[in-house]
């Protein structure tokens, strides 16, 4: 006890330092703020893809540009003005000339090759990190979780991609493995794979990633989706990738992208053999989830079109699925419209045209022939604001086998609003709200009828070193809920719930290697049945050493009712690994990260983390500990 004390005392006392390190892309504002994430992710693939593979700015197409999701349209706009006036992108200079705000500069000196040549691309990158978290539980027998990524770069633009992964309790180093073998051209596009892979395609309504962005994220950046094709599948995800060949053949103005897949995937199976559900998890330690372990092979087949002009896009997709064992999910009310067979195929079109200011885009698809889903949206942009209007028409049961639309993927009907304003004095303000309802809810679902979410956010830049935040948001939602009469009845009854959370936090960068952060939330949760309430005060240092090494200290303070009324934490984890994890009780956080680089292409992280919690019975305590090596040349 003593001893945990002592080391509580001298992280406080750290902590008591207004030090950190310089400016870098604030990912927190892309993100769902109240959504779980911890693991590799897609956006951490982009940044580092486009460290390697850089685009120039002086010659880098527009529509190329667009792909990027980080860079806004302002941003696009202010890049083709310099141009047309004759002017080029020597230095980072130019770029900061440009006036776009601290973290558009900081995203596009990241992506742009500026007073270089052709940057020099990597031969090989390897990444592996080993976490080991204690506490009760943890699987004894297998408590480390285990992750292992190399990309080589061979000749000709050949490339290949290794990764194994392996989750707390599985027993396998390598339970789960992928692998690619692509065809890379010069401006980092991919043209043919072979392996693990997916496919980015019009809105996502059938063709997409994982999906990391959040509709409760940056409102303008959330709208819409920017299409790159075909992809390697380098995520820890074991679900939502294809596993087979994709080519990719350019003519004129016409791209057409034809794929296949076999792969097997987990399942629940009925005792007749059928498939009563997916599962998605990827999780295979106990002899439950074992049974499931590739029990059903799937196969993909389909063909992409898009045929573009100056200011329009237009693209169709058509993609069939078939499974070796008959899917019947009919084994609880609320899954009666869903996909039932062997075999589905879906269609759908999507447009992109940009007049001036203003942009319409939208996707509209079928499946099965009787499911439908559209999304449709607007966007217009002036110099210090953007607006924009999108609706949504999900039918429940609309079959998606790789889709990640925006807001969700079936069953939902809405409409969402966003904008943005920066004005020239360091100020902006944003916002969105999204209604949105269930167009069909089952006797005993749990699941919200209808929603009302909104945000707004005001950011204030005071200084070249010191900015402020706040931000508001929350949602309003009809749920069916259980409860216990005075008769000890058992009843469902049709209540509103709300929760809004306010944020207030400060960054102040002192010099090129010191700076410090710091955050204070509340969260208010209320019903007919409960009202709860949640604080949360949280520091963190960053600091930058002459030697190469970094350190990010953090210390957090929380208290809430209970796990209802939660409160999300985003904080810096391992390098390419995001982390929004959820507090809860009363208790606190410790944590503190370094990385040195040892050389150009050797380095070494160490993540400590404590977390203590009193939930009221008894307390509990968590340990973390990572390590993680990359290498590159």
């Amino acid at each position: 006890m003593r001893r945990a004390m002592t080391i509580k005392f001298i992280l406080i006392i750290l902590l008591s330092v207004t030090v950190s390190y310089g400016q870098s892309v604030d990912l927190e504002n892309y993100l769902n703020p109240s959504e779980e994430i911890e693991g590799s992710s897609d956006l951490y693939d982009m940044i580092e893809e486009f460290s390697v593979y850089k685009f120039d700015l002086n010659k880098s197409a527009v529509e190329e540009l667009y792909t990027i999701q980080l860079i806004n349209s302002n941003t696009i706009r202010a890049i083709q003005k310099k141009r047309k006036r004759g002017e080029i992108f020597r230095s980072v200079n130019d770029v900061k000339e440009l006036n776009l705000g601290q973290e558009q500069e900081n995203i596009l000196l990241s992506i742009a090759g500026v007073n270089i040549e052709r940057q020099y691309v990597e031969k090989f990158r390897f990444r592996s990190r080993v976490v080991r978290k204690t506490s009760v539980e943890d699987f004894p027998e297998h408590p480390y979780k285990l992750y292992s990524r190399g990309t080589f770069d061979l000749s000709n633009g050949l490339q290949i991609g290794v990764l194994t992964e392996r989750d707390v309790g599985e027993k396998e180093f390598d339970d789960h493995r992928s692998f690619y073998l692509t065809k890379k051209s010069i401006n980092g596009k991919y043209d043919k794979i072979l392996g693990d892979y997916s496919i980015e395609a019009g809105q996502g309504l059938v063709l997409w990633q994982n999906g990391f962005f959040g509709r409760r994220g940056d409102p303008i950046f959330s709208m819409k989706r920017g299409a790159r094709g075909i992809r390697p599948y380098r995520s820890a995800s074991e679900t939502n990738f294809m596993r087979g060949a994709a080519g990719a053949w350019n003519h004129r103005n016409i791209k057409i992208i034809t794929f296949v897949s076999l792969n097997k995937i987990d399942a629940s199976l009925s005792d007749s053999g059928e498939v009563l559900n997916f599962r998605r998890s990827g999780l295979h330690r106990t002899e439950g989830e074992l049974s499931g372990k590739d029990a059903v092979q799937e196969k993909i087949a389909g063909v992409n079109t898009e045929w573009s002009s100056t200011n329009l896009k237009v693209g169709s997709r058509f993609v069939t699925v078939e499974y070796d064992a008959n899917v019947n999910p009919k084994d609880s009310p609320e899954k009666i419209n869903e996909f039932e067979g062997r075999k589905y195929k879906t269609f759908s079109v999507d447009y992109d045209y940009t007049i001036g200011r203003m942009n319409l885009y939208g996707e509209i698809a079928e499946s099965d022939g009787r499911k439908k889903a559209q999304i449709h949206g607007f966007r217009i942009g002036y110099e210090r604001i953007n607006l924009g209007i999108l609706y949504r028409d999900y039918d429940d049961g609309f079959g998606s086998v790789r889709g990640v639309p925006f807001g969700g993927g079936d069953n939902e009907r809405g409409i969402y609003v966003g904008m943005k304003w920066n004005s020239n004095r360091g100020a902006s303000v944003s916002g969105f709200k999204d209604l949105y309802k269930r167009k069909w809810v089952t006797t005993n679902s749990l699941t919200p009828s209808r929603s009302e979410d909104f945000r707004i956010e005001i950011k204030q830049r005071i200084s070249e070193v010191h900015s402020v935040g706040i931000r508001i948001w929350g949602a309003n939602r009809e749920l069916n809920k259980k409860i216990i009469d005075e008769y000890s009845i058992e009843r469902k009854i049709l209540t509103l719930q709300r929760r809004k959370n306010l944020q207030v936090q400060g960054k102040h960068t002192l010099s090129r290697s010191l700076a410090l952060g710091w955050r204070f939330e509340r969260v208010t949760l209320e019903d007919l049945i409960v009202d709860e309430k949640g604080l949360l005060l949280s520091i963190n240092i960053k600091i930058a050493t002459p030697g190469s090494l970094r350190l990010y200290l953090a210390a957090t303070r929380f208290k809430t009712d209970s796990f209802a009324s939660r409160i999300y934490l985003y904080e810096q984890d391992l390098p390419g690994v995001l982390r929004n994890s959820a507090v809860f009780n009363n208790g606190n956080r410790f944590m503190v990260l370094a990385r040195k680089e040892i050389s150009s292409y050797f380095s070494l992280s160490l993540k400590l983390e404590h977390l203590s919690r009193d939930n009221g019975i008894e307390d509990s305590a968590e340990n973390k500990i990572g390590i993680q090596v990359d290498l590159s040349n």
